[in-house]
């Protein structure tokens, strides 16, 4: 199994530089490179990387994109003077060149592919490049934008030649399109391009109609070409989650890529000057990690733009963080998409829906009359882009938005617990997880006589046989370690999961909780299957270890718990709405109630789901809900008696790794080996397995989740995909 996450850095492509005054290119500077590195140094990241070195890609290579003129055009720079540079600088858009540029360049496409022989090779997991000249605006015969030579697209056509990919992902994150890429691509079936972009309504650059949501490819490459525009600045971590949830994810996981590259342009960001958007870096992470969980966890994350130093370079450490799979930060700001991002996605999702079989039932329309069109009348915005971020950009103050950073990452990063996954000695015997390729440590489990005083007033009725009972001191001793932070995650194996869940929540206050709560919110997500009934589970969190005692339970089970309901009602717990508040606040507001059903019905949205029917259920309603609401804790119970198969349980475990600073436990109820491991190293950070065979969603299931979206989305804002859907 590959392992480890490749940094690509070399200082010589610093070298590249401009020579005279230029004020469109005097922001493409070579400290770009060297402060995103200096980052990663400071937060020590690169001694964590595995280091591979950069090499000059080959004129063979780079005319696999590009023409044979513009080669020798590049080539013929190197010996000329300023003055010729500057001349033959003018007869591109926004690029320059200068004596060392054609040497950069070509160390930028080789590191492009450096990155694709080790992710491929089995050498490491993912990784990263830091390179310069940028390259997604290149194209086949022309520099553009700075960019000389297109990284991106010749490591695409490099790994289509070397190992004979037929599916390959290009996710370009940049603020500008990158419409070079696009041009090399859009008649190609055999690469999904997608980009979002600042666009304005053609008015920002490159200003190209064909930048618009409805250029969806040309020939055999229709619908294999997404834009995205982004029609105002101030676009968030919302806007960019939304994005992802309700148009790029549905058509990856359809697609099912054996190679993800992504175009990682952090002009995206807050504070930069091209972008003015608001997106913080925690975000990138977020980004990161879902791409982390298509074409087995192949993932190459290659440069483009971002020039604000500050924002760029924190951004990059999010992102290499979590290629090396560290637990993601909680998203901060509200989670809410802007009117204008939504539009955006409305008329994406339109246009894309003769392409793709998971909008088959999907009711999309074209929607005209945009909000942020200046010769139309103004729709009001639900959702504006209101924040300290916004007004902060909008000064374009650099001290400023530095400041900022400063103290955003500051409460964003946080110490990483010293071990990942915890499991119990039996379970590490019982699935022979003796010899696993990564460490699980194993907890010293609880007495016998402890675990019955603890369960002897309440749940003695749940707990009837000693097998039982050992497990459930398990479970609560690896909770205890979740809770204190000293492992992300566990792992533990119960006869009666649904019993050992209901007790081990309800019983932190025995592992050293003295101090009591402010706040108590209690949350359940029911997946119930077939004959599953409502469920409970509450925890109470302590003050200052969770900021926000909430948890998510996810139970994934076909049997009857109704002992457990029936001891949760004598103790006063609101039963089967999934969601509970102390006694002592008198009025529960209406999202509070919409919540209680959202849970409850996202049992039915998983009843034999099915391919694309667990892909609707998950990306289009579990993940938004679960964004919206931010958990501080995840818990999941699966019982043998699931339609849900291993893939499906171990993407489900992927995807809510993102949640919850990676805070989840799981207790299981199988004897299926199989999934044991799967679960295990979901958990402790290998890639998930594939999912399978994609199959179109059923009508019903479609027909589901519009019901409950246009219910709830009013209260749970991330489900919003359509302004017809009740903006």
């Amino acid at each position: 199994m590959a392992s480890g996450t490749a940094l690509i850095y070399d200082e010589a492509m610093t070298s590249h530089k401009l020579l005279w005054n230029d004020p469109i290119c005097d922001i493409e500077v070579p400290e770009r490179l060297s402060a995103s590195y200096e980052q990663l140094q400071c937060y020590h990241l690169v001694e964590r990387c595995v280091p591979v070195p950069a090499r000059e890609g080959s004129e063979e290579e780079i005319l696999l994109v590009h023409s044979s003129e513009h080669l020798e055009a590049a080539k013929s720079t190197q010996t000329m003077n300023e003055e010729e540079l500057k001349r033959i600088s003018g007869n591109y858009d926004s690029f320059f060149f200068h004596p060392n540029t054609y040497h950069c360049a070509r160390l930028a496409v080789g590191a492009a592919l450096q990155l694709v022989d080790s992710v491929m090779s089995g050498k490491v997991c993912n990784g990263m490049a830091l390179v310069r000249p940028p390259g997604h605006h290149s194209q086949r015969n022309a520099a553009n934008g700075f960019c000389l030579f297109n990284n991106v697209a010749i490591a695409a056509e490099y790994a289509k030649l070397k190992y004979g990919l037929q599916r390959i992902l290009i996710v370009d994150w940049d603020v500008h399109h990158g419409q070079g890429t696009q041009y090399i691509f859009e008649e190609d079936p055999s690469v999904l391009y997608f980009s979002w972009h600042r666009y304005e309504h053609q008015e920002f650059w490159p200003s190209l109609k064909e930048s618009d949501y409805d250029a969806v490819g040309l020939g055999k490459g229709k619908g294999f070409n997404i834009n995205l525009p982004w029609n105002k600045v101030g676009m968030g971590n919302s806007d960019y989650l939304a994005a992802f949830f309700h148009v790029l994810l549905p058509v990856a996981f359809e697609f099912d890529p054996e190679l993800v590259l992504v175009s990682s342009g952090y002009d995206s960001g807050i504070g930069d000057p091209e972008g003015q958007m608001n997106a913080t870096p925690e975000v990138f992470a977020h980004l990161t990690h879902f791409l982390m969980q298509l074409a087995h966890g192949k993932l190459c994350v290659i440069l483009e733009g971002g020039y604000h130093l500050k924002s760029l370079s924190e951004s990059v450490c999010m992102t290499v963080k979590t290629l090396l799979r560290d637990p993601l930060p909680q998203v901060t700001g509200e989670m809410a998409p802007c009117l204008s991002a939504i539009e955006s996605i409305q008329n994406v999702r339109a246009a894309h829906k003769p392409y793709w079989k998971w909008l088959t039932y999907e009711d999309t329309s074209f929607l005209h009359n945009l909000s942020t069109r200046s010769d139309l009348p103004k729709t009001a915005d639900t959702n504006p882009c209101a924040d300290d971020g916004a007004k902060i950009t909008d000064s374009n103050e650099t001290d400023k938005i530095e400041r900022f950073l400063e103290l955003h990452m500051k409460n964003v990063i946080f110490p990483v617990p010293p071990i990942r996954t915890a499991t119990t000695a039996e379970l590490k015997a019982s699935a022979h997880l003796n010899t696993f390729p990564v460490h699980l440590h194993v907890v010293k489990e609880m007495d016998k006589n402890e675990i019955e005083a603890l369960v002897s007033d309440f749940h003695a009725d749940l707990v009837k046989t000693n097998k039982t009972l050992l497990s459930l001191g398990s479970t609560l001793t690896i909770l205890d370690k979740i809770l204190k932070k000293e492992v992300c995650n566990g792992i533990a194996e119960s006869p009666a999961a649904s019993a050992s869940v209901a007790v081990a929540l309800r019983h932190p206050l025995c592992f050293g909780f003295k101090e009591c709560f402010a706040s108590l919110l209690e949350t359940c997500i029911s997946f119930r299957t077939r004959k599953m009934e409502k469920y409970l589970s509450y925890i109470f969190a302590r003050k200052n270890r969770l900021e926000r005692a909430a948890l998510n339970t996810i139970l994934i089970d076909q049997r009857c718990v109704s002992e457990v309901n029936k001891k949760l009602f004598e103790s006063h717990i609101m039963l089967g709405l999934g969601f509970f508040l102390p006694f002592f606040f008198p009025v529960l507001p209406m999202s509070i109630f919409s919540f209680m059903f959202v849970l409850n019905c996202f049992s039915l949205l998983l009843k034999d789901a099915d391919g694309n029917d667990f892909f609707s259920a998950v990306l289009g309603f579990i993940l938004p809900v679960a964004y919206s609401y931010q958990p501080n804790l995840i818990v999941i119970a699966v019982g043998p008696n699931r339609s849900l198969g291993i893939s499906g349980i171990s993407l489900l475990f992927g995807l809510l790794q993102g949640l919850a600073e990676s805070r989840i436990l799981a207790v299981i109820e199988d004897t299926d080996i199989n999934l044991m491991q799967s679960v295990a190293k979901t958990l402790a950070g290998a890639s998930v397995p594939h999912f399978g065979v994609h199959v179109p969603p059923t009508q019903e299931k479609v027909n589901q989740i519009k019901m409950l979206r246009n219910q709830l989305q009013q209260d749970w804002k991330m489900l919003q995909c359509s302004v017809n859907d009740g903006i």
